[in-house]
This record gives structure tokens, sequence and C-alpha cells, in this order.
């Protein structure tokens, strides 16, 4: 026979926890069952851990209990079911989350070892997925992971100052500011909060085939961290940007115009050692007939790419 259950008290919903039903005869068996889709493949040495969350009363923190290390197919997705946590862990559970972990952490020698090292075990790695239990059910997000995205928006100019501020190939750079002529300086073009501790923006422009990078930075309202594409002649503006005049990559020729380019503002956890497209927030296409010091708008994209999943509680007899 199968229960699924579900009733909340008050101290619980409080807590963000649930009530579950025992079974009469004391034989509970609690079922963790996760679904998560849209996750990038990771490097040999890490693997994507699951973890359940609870509220401890007495240090009046959360803290976590090691579910299972899982293996992510192809197309960025799994399934789990387990049953290795108990029901009382279980029914003082408040959410769950999605971290990357090392590999070796999980290198146990014996089941032994594993139902010890289980109990012990905290998550020492980057969350890339979270939710918090309102009944039997959640839904994983990355939503307050990076950061909150309620109100992102961003836009990007045209122009190349780091030549000088001639006239000549400003179609061949891009600086998320506003209102580059304005007599007090230009306005930060990007409304994103700063990414949390771990994470990183990334910007990037695709052109002819080619992946180039803007830079990496944490907050919209500072310089990235890469110029090695900018000249040095003047300084370029306090927000992240590219001008992309020299050192041309293999396939490239520089100075390059932008004008049916793409632009991508991308977020990933410091666990990656390169930067790479993993969670796309924002894109937008130059029009082929842009001219420099025009401004663009970009599209919000990340509800669509970024991962996401759910879990469920189910108690069997």
């Amino acid at each position: 026979m199968k229960k699924i259950l579900l009733l909340l008290v008050p101290l619980l919903v409080a807590l963000g926890g649930c009530e579950l039903t025992e079974v009469e005869d004391g034989t509970n068996v609690s079922e963790l069952q996760m679904s998560v889709t849209g996750l990038k493949q990771l490097p040999d040495t890490l693997t994507y851990a699951t973890w359940l969350t609870r509220f401890d009363l007495v240090s009046q923190s959360s803290v976590s209990a090691l579910i299972d290390p899982v293996d992510v197919g192809t197309d960025g997705s799994f399934t789990l079911t387990t049953s290795k946590v108990s029901f009382e862990q279980v029914q003082a559970s408040i959410g769950v989350s999605v971290t990357i972990e090392m590999k070796s952490r999980f290198n146990f020698a014996s089941q032994t070892e594993e139902d010890s090292l289980r109990k012990i075990l905290k998550p020492a790695g980057r969350t890339i997925l979270q939710g918090k239990f309102g009944s039997n059910a959640l839904d994983l997000t990355v939503n307050n992971v990076i950061t909150d995205f309620t109100d992102v928006s961003g836009m990007f100019t045209l122009l190349t100052p780091t030549d000088g501020n001639s006239d000549q190939n400003e179609t061949g750079g891009i600086w998320f500011a506003d209102s580059v002529d304005r007599a007090g300086g230009p306005l930060q073009g990007l409304n994103l909060q700063d990414a949390n501790t771990g994470w990183s923006y990334y910007a990037w422009v695709e052109t002819g085939g080619a992946l180039l990078k803007v830079g990496g930075f944490t907050s919209a309202g500072a310089s990235d961290d890469f110029s090695d594409y900018s000249e040095t002649v003047a300084p370029g503006l306090p927000f992240p940007g590219e001008d992309f005049l020299l050192n041309a990559p293999a396939g490239v020729t520089f100075p390059v115009n932008l004008a049916g380019a793409k632009v991508i503002i991308t977020a990933q956890p410091d666990y990656l050692s390169e930067p790479t497209d993993y969670i796309r927030i924002m894109e937008a296409d130059i029009p082929s007939n842009a001219a420099g010091r025009s401004t663009v708008q970009m599209n919000v994209v990340y509800e669509a790419s970024a991962p996401k999943g759910s879990a469920n509680i189910v108690i069997t007899h």
C-alpha cells in the first residue's frame, strides 16, 4: 500500500518543513524522487550531488544530508529515486539542493564506509539548484543561487573608446553602458545584481562563427577582468566591455565589424576552471545595419536556458 502525504503543521510551516503521516506499524520507508533537466556536462574530476536540507533546532541553522552523487546524461538530465535517507530525516526536511562536488569525495571503499560517511558529509562545492518544501513537493531553480533575477535587464553601446575615441572602428567594440555622451559620464547598462560568492558573469560576442570573450565580472557596475583585445591609447569605460582591435585569435580578423553579431551574458560557478556558456542569462542580436555609438537592448532568456527540476517525497509501506 502506498501513501502520499500531506499535512502541514504550524511549526513546520514556519521552518519550511513538511509533516509526514507515519505508517501505524512503525515500518515507515521514505522515498525521495527527483527529476532535473538542463545541467551542463562536467569535467571528469567533478560530479553533481544531491542533498536533503533540514532545520536543526539545537544549532538554529540548516544542515544537509547526502542523498547521492548523480550521473548526468548527455542531454543534461537525471532522475533519482532513493530510500537511503531515513524517514526521520525526510520528516524534518525543509528542502533539496544540487551541488557540484569533487568526484573523489564519493570514492567509498565499502558500503559500510559509505553508510558511515553519509551521516557526516556536508556540501563543499557550489550549489546549482535548490528548492524548499511547501508540502511534499518542490521546484528546483537557480533563482537566488546566483542572484535574484526578478528585475534583470540589459543594454549595450557599440563604440571603441580605447583607440582614443576616434570615429573609426566604432562598430568594433561593445560596452555595457547607457548614455555614453552624457555630460556626467555614461550610465550602467546592465540591471543585474552582484553575483553571489562563488559565481561570475561572463560576456561574449558571437561573430563569424567565433565566440569572443568580452570578460568576466561579478558586478555590472565595474570593469571586467579581460582587456587583451582592446587598444591602450585611452581607457575603456568603467563597465564590462571590450574593443576588438588587437591580438585577434586564429580565424578572426581585427578590427571586426560587430553588425549582425550576437551578444551573450552568462553565469557560471567557480568550480569550472574555464569560462563556458553555463547558464545563459541575456542575449541580443546586433542589427546588420547597426551604426557606431548605437545602443541595443538585450533579451532575458535565463528561464528557458537555466537548469531546473522537481522533487517529491513518497511514503511507502
